[in-house]
């Protein structure tokens, strides 16, 4: 029995060494043998290169119209390079030119250009020349001829159809730009025919004489309090010399066509030239105005004792700033019966009361009341597409009018607060200064000065609430109040932005971004379907009547007192992740909603006309969240969520990636993804400032065949290479274990009796 247990292991061990020797046989058979079936660097004929049994064929082919991909065999088996085919590349081959096709083909837009109506012109096999111009199939779609490669039937012209983004006229796509044109503000504008860079009309204003007005000046001594110019001339003079009452005040200055009527409008937070006698109206605070009067020259204090350092003397911007409030009555309203299909539409008028509007195509019917005597009205508005619907609701203009002013110098870098903002001064070149307006960060907030500050607005009692993995988290409504209302109970301020800029907004606030036509607004913040078994609202939880308490230590003016507390709402905060904006965009006028839009905290999404918005940050205790508006090329591949610098962050049935690593293209979690060939490293890939050659292995990557460093695969995945996998070991397409050679010596062992 035990002769035959010899036996039969000496058998088994014969027929595995006997496999081990013929399939190292055969890989070593097949890696001297590579074949390639157009006889070596043969670029006219499509070839197929097998470098050893096993490996991967490659065929030739065409990188582009102009660039093939050249297959051949060398001491290591096989290379692909590149060559620039000098006719052209069809079909994995360079394209040989016959005697007949050697005069071929003339595109006078050279090529695919749809903005420029061409005209192709190619020669036939009878040497006759073939003309046809670019044109429009109908409004929208334009049918481009160009000079192609030469395709199997010898034709080297083609067309292609292109649909026009803005519409298609005689032979060219329309192109409209980008950029807003500037048309000038001014009466009886002239219109010069010509076009500048943008493809805008290049307007001219008339030259209108220059009048005087009359300025009043608050703070010079004496008799100096009002300067009368000498009208009807302006001498230039006027703006250096001093008046004769008051040496320390100047005289008044010409003042610019239509500044008497007319002023710039700016908002906080928006950059601003201003020239001499330029009036600035900051329309989204208290109606602030400011005028510069021009330039005068400050020195530093000195004295006999105490001489004038060098260079003391600057340069600064004189400004008059002045601010007006005024009380509007407004009549309350009803909200208007829509008809199915529209939707009540609220905004704030320009005079400061409340509107409502049904918006869709439809009739409405409104109803207004007002405060003295109640009248019923029945409307019919015809409302069509974007132009909105009738107002319903009238402001009664201004019961009253206050106005103070004061007049400051202001340097360069220099900034000045005044009534509740503060102006900066960014730059000052002859006598225009580059301003902004911003508000500041109030320390101490004052209930009743008009502003909503810190401490002011809403307060909630929040709890910590638990939510099951993997389903959504849901919460009771929120019980909250508002700590002063006269200064937040109202709609909040839009924010004026520009691209690039990082702006923050409260839920329910406003961004503006002019440039672009385009307003957005944070609607709300949604939670995440939580990934953890417990949801902390850590540093959330506060009682309302605590919070109240609080705020009358530090406000002045009337708050909120006697609060009954009913039921807490909950803050839901998902462990390791963050909120979801809910953001509303459209135009600036609101009557066009474009879209609503979901993005998760670091997420960066499309909106249009090549821009996008990322969420930055969130504030909990603010409900602020930190947005950031750009125009730039950005793609993110369909049905993934890209971070806030393009990076794939996650796709459909992936994992996230661990920290440190993204999610590549191909579905792989790398610390990085693009990897760029040079010429230096044509054949191989370029990773870590070093060229691979393909199946080198390094870092748990290797360098795949298509010239991209991926991850060594585990056990079952599916290979081709050995270099593939972990364990270096491919068999039938599959990666195997590296210690399945172990375990069978292990059997063996046993079989055998030893330990």
């Amino acid at each position: 029995m035990k002769k035959m247990r010899f036996l039969f292991a000496f058998l088994v061990i014969s027929v595995i060494f006997s496999m081990f020797y013929l399939v190292s046989a055969v890989e070593n058979s097949s890696s001297s043998q590579c074949t390639d079936s157009d006889g070596g660097t043969n670029y006219n004929v499509k070839g197929l290169v097998i470098p050893r049994a096993g490996d991967e064929q490659v065929w030739d082919s065409c990188q582009n119209d102009n660039v093939m991909l050249e297959g051949t065999c060398d001491e290591q088996g096989g290379k692909v390079y590149e060559y620039k085919c000098p006719n052209g590349c069809l079909n994995g081959a360079c394209v040989i030119l016959t005697t007949n096709q050697s005069i071929l083909c003339t595109d006078s837009d050279n090529g695919l250009n749809y903005y420029v109506k061409g005209t192709t012109k190619w020669k036939v096999d009878d040497g006759s020349t073939n003309t046809q111009d670019d044109y429009c199939v109908d409004k929208n779609t334009l049918s481009e001829g160009i000079c192609g490669k030469i395709d199997e039937n010898g034709k080297i012209y083609r067309r292609e159809p292109y649909n026009c983004v803005n519409g298609c006229e005689n032979g060219a796509c329309i192109q409209k730009t980008s950029i807003p044109c500037d048309v000038p503000d001014c009466q009886g504008r002239i219109d010069s025919g010509k076009l500048d860079t943008n493809d805008c009309k290049i307007y001219t204003c008339p030259k209108i004489p220059a009048k005087c007005e009359d300025y009043s000046y608050n703070n010079c001594p004496g008799e100096c309090a009002k300067i009368i110019p000498p009208c009807p001339t302006c001498p230039v003079s006027d703006k250096t010399e001093p008046t004769p009452t008051c040496p320390s005040c100047r005289a008044p200055y010409c003042a610019t066509p239509g500044q008497k009527e007319g002023f710039i409008k700016v908002y906080l937070n928006q950059k601003f030239e201003l020239k001499t006698q330029e009036i600035a109206k900051v329309i989204d605070y208290k109606n602030m105005e400011i005028k510069s009067l021009g330039t005068e020259t400050a020195c530093a204090s000195c004295s006999e004792e105490k001489p004038c350092p060098p260079n003391s003397c600057y340069t600064t911007l004189r400004l008059q700033v002045s601010i007006s409030s005024r009380e509007i009555i407004c009549t309350p309203i009803a909200e208007p019966e829509c008809s199915e299909g529209t939707k009540i539409y609220t905004y704030t008028g320009e005079d400061g009361c409340k509107k409502v509007k049904c918006v869709g195509p439809i009739e409405t019917t409104a109803v207004t009341t007002s405060t003295t005597s109640t009248t019923s009205s029945t409307s019919t508005t015809s409302v069509g597409g974007n132009s909105g619907g009738g107002d319903v609701g009238i402001g009664s203009g201004p019961r009253s009018t206050t106005s103070t002013g004061t007049v400051f110098n202001i340097g360069v870098g220099e900034k000045k607060d005044v009534f509740g903002a503060s102006i900066s001064l960014l730059k000052l070149e002859k006598e225009t200064g580059l301003l902004v307006v911003e508000r500041p960060i109030i320390i101490k907030p004052i209930c009743g000065n008009n502003i909503c500050e810190v401490g002011e607005g809403e307060v909630c009692e929040a709890v910590e609430v638990s939510c099951q993995a993997g389903k959504e988290c849901k919460s009771p409504p929120a019980n909250c109040y508002t700590i002063c209302l006269q200064d937040c109970g109202k709609e909040k301020e839009p924010v004026y932005i520009e691209l690039g800029d990082k702006f923050k907004l409260q839920i329910s606030q406003t961004a503006k971004l002019k440039s672009e036509n385009l307003n957005i607004q944070f609607k709300n913040m949604i939670a995440y379907k939580c990934d953890e078994e417990i949801v902390s609202s850590k540093g959330s939880t506060a009682a309302i009547k605590e919070k109240v308490e609080e705020a009358e230590q530090i406000l002045t003016g009337s708050v909120v007192s006697n609060i009954e507390v009913s039921k807490p709402f909950s803050v839901l905060r998902c462990v390791g992740s963050g909120p979801k904006a809910l953001l509303h965009f459209g135009n600036i006028e609101g009557e066009k909603i474009l879209g609503v839009l979901e993005l998760n905290l670091k997420e960066k999404k499309k909106l249009k006309n090549r821009l996008t918005v990322a969420f930055l940050d969130y504030d909990y205790a603010s409900r602020t969240g930190a947005f950031i508006i750009n125009r730039e090329s950005f793609s993110c591949p369909e049905k993934c969520k890209c971070d806030i610098e393009g990076n794939t962050i996650s796709c459909p049935d992936k994992n996230i990636c661990e920290e440190n690593k993204i999610l590549c293209p191909d579905g792989k979690c790398r610390e990085k993804c693009e990897i760029n060939s040079t010429q230096e490293c044509t054949f191989g890939c370029n990773y870590e400032g070093a060229c691979f050659p393909i199946s080198v292995r390094n870092k748990g990557l290797y360098c795949a065949t298509d010239q991209v460093m991926n991850s060594q695969k585990g056990d079952n995945e599916q290979c081709e290479n050995n270099f593939e996998c972990k364990s270096n070991v491919c068999v039938a397409g599959k990666c195997i274990n590296q210690g399945l050679v172990e375990r069978i010596i292990n059997w063996f062992k046993r079989l055998f009796g030893g330990s």
